[in-house]
């Protein structure tokens, strides 16, 4: 993979979030709040997607380690909702 695209990968995801955070200290409507926070999410979904793009292409043993890294994360994920779902039915 090459350092300068994922560096620009880095750099857009650093940039997508210090936006998605900004999005919170700004007063705006609903719907442009949610908007705007799509289509960050998507930015961010569309950067991810380019750098495993790139991580195809490397050796077997770099592609694992990212899936096995995806894996955990996709765990995480699951995992944090999982707990927020009973966290909202136990205590409205």
């Amino acid at each position: 993979m090459r350092f300068s695209t994922a560096l620009f990968v880095w750099v857009l995801l650093v940039l997508a979030t210090v936006a998605e955070l900004a999005l919170f200290r700004i007063p705006l409507d609903r719907t442009v709040f949610t908007v705007a926070l799509f289509g960050l999410a998507g930015l961010k979904a569309l950067m991810i997607a380019v750098f495993y793009q790139q991580v195809i292409r490397e050796g077997r043993d770099v592609a694992a380690f990212y899936l096995f890294a995806l894996l955990v994360a996709l765990g995480l994920i699951i995992g944090t909702l999982t707990s927020m779902s009973g966290m909202t039915t136990t205590h409205v």
